[in-house]
């Protein structure tokens, strides 16, 4: 049977995995993160498989410059992340902070769901992006995440690093097709931000051109984005993940015992060829 190569990203690794699949396992895992997660687990477990470091995206606060796939600079007049990622210095004492704690799958999305639902608070002006994170960390305490408000920002930034880097390297036609288990909620609620536009890329002149949106993605405004599906959308991936990391410890245990009956009557038979 035919296979492809898809590429998946591991957040906490920093990594690209190579993994090669059949075409429509490749297909489901751009729609399913879920099953996209199994793969990238598999791979990482199973040798060999190739894995390459993901270049360092410049810090969005930055962002002024983009780089093409030969070193050069590409200057373009991005809009820098809205203020709610420099309620935080970016400081070497904070990033180690935040690097401390271990985020797990549903502990980021538990934070994205929080961001959403605050996203008017970062933008009001009303009050401070630094209560706005305390805000965030408390409601992430309350679900047993024992994190900060400067560590809930740290995390949020290197996330939007990530989304952005899998989006800018999927505009680009040729490229293989990247996935990650969080790029759909970020999708939804990122997409329509103008730091989010796909790079610029350098012509042969050596200008730099934008890529263009459509018309719809003009006119369309960010409160918009989220019509439908906020806290159930969460609430049914996180039952799924559940559900799937069940079945797989019942079929473990099925196989387990299975092997156990096997061994048991070939020590039978054995025992009676010993016998004879």
């Amino acid at each position: 049977m035919a296979t492809v190569k898809l590429t998946l990203f591991n957040a906490e690794r920093n990594i690209l995995v190579d993994v090669d699949v059949s075409a429509a396992d490749a297909q489901r895992a751009s729609t399913d993160t879920v099953f996209a997660t199994q793969l990238l687990n598999n791979a990482l477990n199973e040798q060999p498989q190739t894995s390459t470091s993901l270049p360092i995206v410049p810090d969005f606060a930055d962002e002024n410059v983009q780089f093409s796939d030969d070193g050069t600079d590409n200057c373009i007049d991005e809009e820098v992340l809205n203020t709610e990622d420099t309620a935080y210095p970016n400081s070497e004492t904070q990033e180690s902070e935040a690097s401390l704690y271990r985020w797990s799958t549903p502990c980021v999305l538990l934070l994205l769901e929080s961001y959403r639902s605050m996203e008017k608070d970062f933008n009001s002006g009303k009050i401070t992006q630094k209560k706005v994170w305390e805000k965030v960390a408390k409601e992430l305490k309350v679900k047993g995440h024992d994190v900060t408000g400067p560590q809930c920002s740290s995390k949020l930034r290197s996330l939007k690093k990530s989304y952005k880097s899998i989006k800018d390297h999927n505009s680009k036609s040729g490229n293989d097709r990247r996935t990650w288990q969080f790029f759909d909620i970020m999708e939804e609620i990122f997409s329509k931000k103008a730091w989010c536009d796909p790079v610029a890329v350098a012509s042969s002149t050596g200008l730099s051109k934008k890529q263009l949106k459509s018309n719809d993605s003009m006119g369309g405004s960010d409160s918009g984005c989220s019509i439908k599906s906020n806290k159930t959308a969460i609430a049914t991936l996180l039952e799924k993940r559940l559900k799937q990391k069940e079945e797989h410890e019942q079929q473990k245990s099925k196989r387990h015992k299975e092997r156990m009956e096997m061994d048991e009557k070939l020590l039978n038979v054995l025992e009676k060829l010993a016998n004879k």
